[in-house]
């Protein structure tokens, strides 16, 4: 989940050095991110939260942006970070589902843009770094919430409550889509539909549900981000184009 090329966290990984987590290219570009129904809290207030299916069935997922551009992101939430974003590059077994049995792995990739000269994994007297704590403690946190976010995916997905998300933009003639995202069955709200989700899974569930619909109106923002990303790569418009009606 989340990685590139994971390896064991053993032996003579443990001699590494890592840095923060924006000194990472997966960390500053990826658009979609898996996350834990008690992250939408936060992270509603900047994007939009959905589903997508996954070989366990629909993920709960961040949208940060249009665009794989760490400029498309709104500049005031980009250090608001999911919870695998802030264990990076501590990252599960990708064979296995994120739960207290899952193991932790190392992303085996190359800091592209350190800001500084990061921090090692183990100290010198062989214990965990502070900044290898705070990674760990992230993916814990991720460990302890995943079964109930799961399970509430695979409630929707079982009351067929879930329905395609289409984001298609053109700007400037140029193509922006982001495709295999589901939410939740808006004209269900008004039914009644979501009773016996919400009497199973009690307040995760209402809450969740409630940031979801709050959340998807955030896609507005990202379509202006990325409107302003692809103008800035565009340059300004020739004097004599500016003239021309």
């Amino acid at each position: 989940m989340l990685s590139e090329s994971p390896i064991p966290l053993e032996g003579d990984v443990l001699a590494r050095r890592i840095y923060a987590p924006q000194a990472y290219r997966l960390v500053r570009e990826i658009q979609i991110v898996p996350i834990v129904h008690t992250e939408a809290l936060k992270l509603s207030t900047w994007f939009p939260i959905a589903w997508r299916l996954a070989a366990h069935g629909p993920e709960l997922v961040v949208l940060r942006a249009l665009l794989a551009d760490n400029r498309a992101l709104p500049p005031p939430a980009r250090g608001l970070l999911p919870l695998l974003l802030s264990a990076y590059p501590f990252v599960f077994d990708p064979d296995t589902l994120p739960g207290p049995d899952c193991r932790w792995m190392f992303d085996n990739v190359f800091a592209d843009e350190p800001t500084d000269i990061g921090a090692p994994i183990i100290t010198l007297e062989r214990k965990p770094a502070l900044a290898t704590r705070l990674r760990l403690d992230a993916l814990e946190t991720f460990s302890n919430e995943f079964a109930l976010t799961r399970d509430i995916g695979l409630a929707l997905a079982e009351a067929d409550l879930l329905e395609p998300w289409s984001l298609s933009f053109d700007v400037e003639g140029q193509r922006i889509e982001v495709a295999g995202l589901h939410i939740a069955l808006q004209s269900a709200f008004e039914t009644g539909r979501y009773a016996p989700l919400l009497a199973r899974h009690g307040f995760a569930a209402a809450q969740l549900l409630g940031l979801h619909r709050l959340s998807l109106f955030r896609a507005g923002l990202l379509l202006t981000m990325a409107k302003s990303t692809l103008a800035a790569d565009r340059g300004p418009r020739p004097a004599a184009l500016e003239r021309l009606p």
